[in-house]
């Protein structure tokens, strides 16, 4: 998302079965330390549940040996989704919500701001 010029990244966990969001983060880069920090927040926020599994795509971010490390340190199964898969319809709908939400919000902020 954009505000103020400039890019951010916006990295969510959410529990597929509630469907709520368990964690976010936002940083000026999409790399793997925003994933391990948000992926470290919903971790502590669910206090370290037994069979966890963890579903992404196919991403750089998700396949780095750092957050796989860490996964399994916490004997977390990673699921990554196939290749050319389509992502499920309502998590897209969601982060397209998400992520119109939080830059609308943004840009109020900016507009207070000046």
């Amino acid at each position: 998302m954009k505000a103020d010029g400039k890019w951010y990244y916006l990295c969510i966990v959410m529990d597929l079965f509630s469907r709520k969001v368990i964690a976010w983060h936002i940083s000026a880069k999409p790399d793997v330390e925003l994933v391990i920090s948000t992926f470290k927040k919903a971790y502590g926020k669910r206090y370290a549940p037994y069979g966890l599994m963890f579903h992404s795509n196919r991403k750089a971010q998700y396949t780095a040996f750092a957050f796989r490390q860490l996964l399994d340190a916490l004997d977390v199964v990673q699921s990554i989704s196939t290749k050319g898969s389509l992502i499920d319809p309502f998590i897209a709908r969601f982060f397209i919500y998400i992520t119109t939400t939080l830059s609308v919000i943004a840009e109020y902020k900016l507009l207070l701001v000046n």
